[in-house]
């Protein structure tokens, strides 16, 4: 066979999953893609009958049942002999713009005589995909690509669903998982570990991501902060990267060019893409409170999603829906549809809502209670994170960091001492309320348990 072999592992196709992945299986159906579907959820093989694509159920899982990327790969190795591979999330919709790039780059790339490893991937944009199993086939990709240019917003560089490479590149690997943190920037570390080319494909085409709450992937927390996410981090030790610091090259639409600073960079999170995610983010939280989705919940999602993707506040630690009234989501979708506020007033009163239940309970905890506040936690999300505090009024703190480079600076007024200086000679650690604000929560939560300080009553985070 002279052709790459495409492969995913879906989730189920129950609920809100079952419709886009649906929605991504109709596009490689329609563009003729030769594919291989892996595991055995609920409805997975029946949907890779249903549009004639390969099916083999058995995967290796972690203990939580969530796919193994190694075993994944070597299925879809072994199970063809190809001269590239490529491994699509099952919510991607591919255009035949892009389909005929990698056809046409990774059949370039295969035909050097250096033999070299490559990978090739592209940034993705986020569509409302909510209709599009009303669409005919005859307008299917007229529609995707014209909301794509009309509506989509951007996604960062550090989200990559798309890995088409050489065959043995990825011969080694540890149990990380798919859809976890951390999983895809790895292996982009892999590929340049290995001296692999990686070229970006973003300007050849459009790589469609259908905009979804994190309760496809099984929660926030799952995807970011639960065991099988913890364990990624923890195997990964640091060894990631974005595409932005891992590609070498770049398709111009004539040629793989090499990646200079100065050459052209098609993701900017700039007004236009930020007013397309305000819009999105909109439009999708309607929907659900007008009982098209989720209510409540999926209107939350949106709204997280939408503050993560802007630099702005998200908890790490959300209770989707609780002290939030739903009379107060519905004016807050209201309020950011209007044009006559500034994106920045709309940001922020996205970020106040999401923050209302953590504020509320810092009133409680700190204000209330007389009781000292500490952040543990000086990096981006304890920035974005102390703007908030100072704009309710809760201005005294101390930040705590396990690095040297910030202590003794001050954050929105706070001072950054040092974790390795912290003692309690005068008691003010076991009478503070400590907020965990950083993505090493697991570490910090255990270091406060050693010393006797209790979760939700001591800390939160």
């Amino acid at each position: 066979m002279n052709e790459c072999l495409f492969f995913t592992t879906p989730k189920a196709f129950t609920g809100p999953p079952a419709e886009l992945q649906h929605n991504a299986f109709r596009s490689w159906k329609l563009l003729n893609l030769p594919v291989l579907v892996l595991g055995d959820d609920i409805g997975v093989g029946e949907a890779a009958r249903t549009y004639g694509f390969h099916h083999h159920p058995t995967v290796s899982k972690s203990s939580d049942g969530v796919p193994l990327v190694r075993d994944v790969f070597a299925k879809a190795e072994n199970f063809r002999d190809a001269p590239c591979y490529a491994y699509l999330n099952a919510d991607i919709i591919l255009t035949p713009a892009l389909v005929r790039t990698i056809r046409h780059v990774s059949s370039l790339m295969t035909g050097q005589q250096t033999h070299r490893h490559f990978l090739l991937t592209a940034q993705r944009a986020t569509i409302d995909s909510s209709d599009l199993d009303t669409i005919p086939d005859s307008d299917f990709f007229d529609t995707v690509e014209g909301r794509q240019t009309d509506e989509a917003a951007w996604d960062g560089l550090g989200a990559i669903d798309l890995f088409v490479y050489s065959k043995g590149l990825f011969e080694e690997m540890p149990p990380i998982v798919i859809g976890r943190t951390a999983w895809d920037n790895w292996l982009l570390w892999k590929a340049r570990e290995r001296g692999a080319s990686v070229v970006d494909l973003s300007s050849a085409g459009l790589l469609v991501h259908q905009f979804h709450g994190y309760r496809t992937a099984g929660g926030w927390e799952a995807v970011w902060t639960g065991n099988d996410a913890a364990r990624n981090i923890a195997l990964a030790d640091g060894k990631m990267l974005g595409l932005g610091a891992a590609r070498t090259d770049i398709w111009d639409g004539e040629r793989v060019a090499p990646w200079t600073d100065s050459s052209v960079e098609l993701y900017r999170n700039d007004s236009r893409n930020i007013e397309r995610r305000i819009a999105l983010t909109a439009g999708v939280a309607r929907r659900a409170l007008a009982g098209s989705g989720n209510g409540p919940p999926e209107a939350l999602g949106a709204f997280q999603i939408c503050l993560q993707a802007t630099g702005r506040y998200y908890s790490l630690w959300p209770a989707m829906g609780d002290g939030i009234p739903v009379e107060s989501v519905l004016e807050t979708v209201e309020r950011i549809s209007r044009k006559d506020l500034s994106q920045t007033e709309r940001l922020t009163i996205v970020e106040d809502l999401m923050a209302t239940p953590f504020i509320e309970m810092l009133r409680i905890k700190v204000l209330s209670q007389g009781r000292p506040l500490i952040l543990w936690g000086a990096g981006g999300f304890a920035h974005r994170l102390t703007r908030v505090l100072v704009r309710h009024g809760l201005t005294s703190y101390q930040i705590v960091t396990s690095t040297d480079d910030s202590v003794g600076k001050t954050i929105h007024g706070g001072a950054v001492i040092s974790s390795q200086s912290i003692g309690d000679p005068d008691g003010t650690l076991s009478r503070a309320f400590i907020v965990i604000a950083t993505t090493a929560w697991r570490d910090v939560k255990m270091l406060l348990e050693q010393r006797g300080l209790q979760a939700g009553a001591d800390f939160a985070g």
